[in-house]
């Protein structure tokens, strides 16, 4: 009996693939640390337009698209990891899986695959993870996840489904009130349920922050150096709107 509850599970390779091991493009971790990724780019950038001499900061067009840019593509990534269709590959759907298989998520099995060699660790991880003593996950608590997930994004995922993805014609009521901490906030709960997850199927947690190269430091030359420059730069956007008649 024992070695039938240990054999290779498809639900739980399915799960373990749709996660993730690696950032890997199709993958729910790749999709998280890209949101995360593009949050630190956005905080530095609000940091350098804090401290920006004023004649940079005087024509607010480019900052406005960028937080536009911003907030569109993050709302989008929100709302992709909420989906339950069945072509889709995110944290909904996976949540959706493991509460239809939850007794293959047993303690036998987490033993087998994460701690063969570490029994009493793996029991206390188990016992955090799911409960004491108990012998495989409750359908409950990936139900919860999900319910959870889909209260604590619908703000966002209402505006962008409304104002975004598609017209409705009350565009505008649907993003009264919305803040950046409001996306921010439905960011985080996505990230805490994944690296639960995570740390189920995988014995492991991903850290909150993101290495990245010094990409602030495109900011500490000048684009445009001189007005010979401004000038090309001026008559290349002429030319593209002369195309464009």
């Amino acid at each position: 009996m024992a070695r039938e509850l240990v054999r290779p599970n498809p639900t739980w390779q399915k799960c373990a693939e749709w996660l993730g091991e690696d950032p890997k493009p199709g993958t729910i971790y790749k999709d998280v640390i890209d949101m995360r990724a593009a949050r630190r780019v956005w905080e530095g950038f609000q940091a350098i337009v804090g401290v920006a001499p004023e004649d940079a900061r005087k024509y607010g067009t480019f900052h406005s698209w960028v937080n536009g840019n911003y907030v569109r593509s993050q709302g989008l990534a929100v709302r992709r990891q909420v989906d339950v269709d069945d072509d889709v590959v995110s944290l909904g759907r996976l949540l959706d899986r493991i509460a239809k298989s939850p007794s293959v998520f047993s303690r036998q099995r987490y033993l087998a695959e994460l701690h063969p060699t570490t029994p009493d660790l793996g029991n206390q991880f188990f016992d955090a993870l799911v409960g004491p003593g108990a012998k495989a996950l409750d359908a409950a608590t990936p139900l919860a996840d999900l319910e959870g997930l889909s209260g604590g994004t619908a703000k966002v995922r209402d505006w962008v489904s409304n104002e975004v993805a598609h017209y409705n014609a009350k565009t505008g009521q649907f993003s009264q009130g919305l803040t950046f901490g409001d996306v921010h906030e439905a960011m985080d709960l996505i990230f805490e349920i994944f690296n639960r997850y995570t740390q189920l199927i995988y014995g492991r947690t991903i850290a909150g922050s993101v290495t990245m190269p010094p990409w602030e430091a495109v900011f500490r030359v000048a684009w445009i150096p001189d007005e010979d420059a401004y000038q090309h730069v001026a008559l290349a956007q002429q030319q593209a709107d002369d195309r464009r008649i």
